[in-house]
């Protein structure tokens, strides 16, 4: 088990698997737009191709026309989680999508970490320890960020300046932080208080770890707590792709770079949120190929 998980670190870690990490994360999230078009009403997609092919100076990027995304945003959201969001359908798609995020960032952690493991045998078990535990924590921290984050959008819609809407996407992403790094601080107080139990958090992080990691001062550090920080950024991150690839595109057609030839092959016409799905996925893959890159000369 043990020489299985070190080739297969080892392969992550590679070049080549790095840089097809980064087309797979790029897939993902363009899988993800595409499967969320498919539930939209046309008048919705039909709102989103208007916004992104906009190209007369008059309703630019500068004018009122570039700050209207914030409704198609809205509409996308509520046809994902559902328009009532103090229900229970809107927490369990909510408490989804945190369990996705929570497994990937866990793996990644792990498989970042797998030469710093004391114990890789008891690899299994250190997960299950997690999995009952972090996951209810983090269900519930996520969907009152996600309750957070429908609000912000709210208030976008009302805005009417770019530079408003810059602002309230930041201090969107400001709480979040915060946020995360309240339920990171409450879950290692928990853990403390669970640390003789066979499943708490702190004995599967001490079992895998170990040394400072696994002492009070390093808990806070250790890898497997990060799923609790990032896990809340779903939804911020979400709107951040939206609207930097709906700019993108839209840049791309008031200066006539590429959307021609971008709309013939993927059709913004009729499939608007795929194709700001196709960018999104592109930046994320250049911004994790640049963290990979970033890590090796540092």
């Amino acid at each position: 088990m043990p020489d299985t998980l070190d080739t297969i670190t080892k392969l992550i870690q590679s070049p080549p698997g790095q840089l097809a990490a980064g087309g797979v994360l790029a897939g993902i999230v363009w899988k993800f737009f595409e499967r969320v078009e498919a539930v939209l009403k046309d008048d919705t997609k039909l709102e989103m191709a208007r916004w992104l092919r906009v190209k007369n100076v008059e309703f630019g990027i500068i004018a009122y026309e570039s700050v209207r995304w914030p409704k198609t945003f809205a509409a996308v959201f509520d046809r994902v989680f559902g328009e009532k969001h103090l229900s229970l359908k809107c927490f369990w798609r909510s408490c989804l999508c945190s369990v996705v995020v929570f497994v990937l960032v866990l793996v990644y952690a792990l498989s970042d970490e797998w030469q710093n493991l004391v114990y890789p045998e008891h690899l299994a078990k250190a997960i299950r320890n997690m999995l009952i535990f972090g996951l209810a924590i983090v269900a519930c921290a996520d969907y009152i960020s996600l309750l957070k984050s429908r609000l912000f959008i709210q208030v976008m819609e009302r805005q009417t300046k770019v530079f408003q809407l810059v602002g309230v996407l930041l201090l969107d992403t400001v709480l979040t932080g915060i946020w995360s790094g309240v339920v990171v601080f409450w879950t290692v107080g928990t853990a403390f208080l669970l640390a003789t139990r066979p499943y708490g958090l702190l004995a599967a992080a001490r079992e895998l770890y170990g040394g400072t990691y696994g002492s009070q001062e390093g808990v806070a550090f250790n890898p497997m707590f990060q799923p609790f920080f990032y896990s809340a950024f779903f939804t911020s991150i979400w709107l951040w792709l939206y609207a930097g690839a709906g700019f993108l595109l839209k840049a791309a057609c008031r200066f006539d770079i590429g959307f021609d030839w971008f709309n013939r092959k993927f059709d913004i016409e009729k499939k608007p949120l795929q194709s700001i799905g196709l960018v999104s996925g592109a930046i994320v893959a250049m911004v994790y190929w640049s963290a990979v890159v970033m890590s090796h000369l540092i």
